[in-house]
């Protein structure tokens, strides 16, 4: 596993012991469950622009911690 993160150019600061292995092919399952579904992409990139819209990821956290304390 840490073969093919660095392979793929990731930075693996730290020992991937066997007991995270079943939490990662989760997280590749999942990801390849949704991989090619259409309006979950579209959706994802409405979501990129509009915290881009808002200044960035912080800016756009802030905004929606203010709206959750207002209501």
């Amino acid at each position: 596993m840490v073969r093919e993160l660095v392979n793929r150019g990731h930075r693996v600061t730290y020992v991937t012991t066997e007991e995270f292995v079943p939490a990662i092919e989760t997280l590749r399952e999942a990801v390849q469950h949704v991989a090619h579904d259409e309006e979950l992409f579209t959706r994802v990139t409405d979501m990129q622009q509009n915290v881009r819209e808002a200044g960035g990821a912080v800016t756009a956290a802030q905004a929606i911690e203010a709206c959750l304390r207002d209501s």
